[in-house]
């Protein structure tokens, strides 16, 4: 919980001074998370991180375990949206139970894609419920395992305007 909130409070703070980041590709908005996390979660983060079929954008790992495991994603087609959704569970062991989908949007219309990243959530195949609203742009969702259908995890939306 407090990561997402760190989280969700570092996408606030971009959007405030969007003018600078507005630019930024998504490597560069990972790196500037990162480098947030970072310091909060001292020694604990890492980017571009190995974790079952591939890298994940950031990675905050404990004691051998994952707290945080995190795609980064601009909001492009809903073809793009659905595969960053694809990815981030792909890298998901059976022993991870979070994760999160952070997505920046260039785009006007923002309520519109919050409307429609729900939609296209609630459409995907390993989806099972909606869980809660934590902000206006803030979801969370519960997700079947890749690997063990029996076994849910939950799924953090965070989505930030940067237009």
């Amino acid at each position: 919980e407090s990561i997402t909130e760190y989280v969700n409070s570092l996408g606030v703070n971009l959007e405030r001074c969007k003018s600078h980041v507005r630019f930024l590709d998504e490597e560069s908005l990972r790196d500037t998370f990162f480098m947030a996390l970072n310091s909060a979660y001292k020694g604990f983060v890492s980017s571009e991180a190995f974790n079952r079929n591939g890298k994940t954008d950031i990675l905050i790992r404990y004691q051998d375990s994952n707290l945080y495991v995190s795609e980064f994603k601009i909001w492009g087609s809903h073809e793009y949206f659905s595969k960053g959704i694809d990815q981030l569970l792909n890298n998901m062991t059976w022993r991870d139970s979070k994760c999160s989908y952070v997505v920046f949007s260039k785009n006007s219309g923002f309520s519109r894609i919050i409307k429609k990243a729900k939609e296209l959530i609630s459409e995907h195949p390993d989806h099972i419920k909606f869980l809660k609203q934590i902000s206006d742009s803030c979801l969370r969702f519960q997700f079947r395992n890749k690997t063990d259908t029996d076994k849910t995890l939950i799924l953090t939306l965070h989505l930030f305007n940067l237009v």
